[in-house]
């Protein structure tokens, strides 16, 4: 009698690592992107309020923005707010906003614009928050608000240099986010002068979003706008006075006696 054994295989499990290691590729760099530079939702606030005025349909008073100068007392991150792109920006804002106010032509009175800007970054609270709570509030779960402060002054000169007005605002950018799960998106709650934004990758203290940033822009706009209206347009030169290039010629007294008349002499025939 035969006894034949057969010995059972055991097969081992076979890993196939064709499109599931794709798809936990692609969601390994989705993650990776949003932990490396975090979810943030923000909202901002103007003081005082900051609204878009009227310009009379009788007024011919019209002026042309001949220079922007932007100057950040504090290192901030605009990008895109260079100078030349800065000014670009406030002048097509100011002429498309303000049509009967701001225009590109020789009977416009040419002004000259200088912005101020401090920034001033509080996040002491929101930092503490998430170190003592090792980084559960703040990093999983949104931080506690933290604020990005502008102190923004707007002022404008003549034509020779002297000053027109000078006018200031508040903005104050106010935030949470979290740095290892998107419940930073979440929007933040409170009001805000402008729509809420949820970013991510960007946004947080000491970064003012882009949308917040020409919200911000808006205002400036508006304020100059509501000042000028308030001045004396027939008090401001329409152009600089030029300097003399050369002294013009005087008319002199001395008179000179007049010439005699001309003789007849009759030729003879």
């Amino acid at each position: 009698m035969k006894f034949i054994s057969e010995s059972k295989k055991t097969e081992r499990p076979v890993m196939r690592c064709g499109a599931w290691s794709f798809g936990a590729v692609a969601m390994l760099v989705v993650l990776a992107a949003v932990l490396g530079g975090g979810c943030a939702s923000t909202k901002i606030a103007m003081t005082p309020p900051v609204k878009m005025v009227v310009v009379p349909e009788q007024n011919r008073a019209f002026y042309n923005v001949e220079k922007v100068n932007l100057v950040f007392s504090t290192p901030a991150y605009t990008p895109g707010w260079e100078n030349e792109g800065f000014a670009n920006r406030f002048n097509a804002l100011a002429e498309s906003r303000y049509p009967g106010l701001f225009r590109k032509t020789p009977d416009a009175i040419p002004i000259a614009v200088r912005i101020d800007v401090a920034q001033d970054v509080h996040q002491g609270a929101s930092l503490g928050v998430y170190l003592c709570t090792l980084c559960i509030v703040g990093g999983i779960f949104p931080s506690v608000p933290w604020e990005t402060e502008w102190q923004v002054a707007v002022h404008a000169e003549d034509a020779r240099g002297a000053p027109i007005l000078a006018t200031h605002v508040q903005a104050v950018d106010r935030g949470w986010w979290t740095i290892l799960t998107p419940f930073g998106l979440i929007t933040i709650s409170g009001e805000s002068d402008a729509p809420k934004v949820s970013t991510v990758g960007t946004a947080g203290p000491g970064q003012i979003s882009e949308e917040h940033r020409t919200y911000v822009l808006q205002c400036m706009v508006d304020m100059l706008a509501a000042n000028l209206l308030k001045q004396d347009p027939s008090k401001l030169p329409a152009r600089a006075p030029m300097p003399a290039l050369m002294t013009a010629p005087t008319h002199s007294t001395t008179t000179t006696a007049p010439l005699p008349p001309p003789t007849e002499t009759v030729a003879p025939f």
